[in-house]
């Protein structure tokens, strides 16, 4: 597993849900953010293709990132 590699230990299956759940409710609450609410300096704006696969067909999946 890629983890052992990365942080010399394996990283179960509930650590990685919670970590989802986590990283889904942060940009669940990004994208319901009300931009005229806030006052933005700068937005970056970056784009990019991942190739994915699924069910044995790749796949491109367009991500389209926002930093404020």
């Amino acid at each position: 597993m890629i983890s052992r590699k990365l942080i010399d230990r394996r990283v179960s299956l509930t650590e990685i849900s919670n970590a989802n759940k986590e990283l889904i409710d942060a940009v669940e609450k990004w994208r319901i953010l009300n931009l005229y609410e806030k006052p933005i300096k700068y937005l970056f704006l970056y784009g990019v293709n991942f190739d994915i696969y699924k069910i044995k067909v790749l796949k491109k999946i367009p991500v389209l990132v926002a930093i404020v």
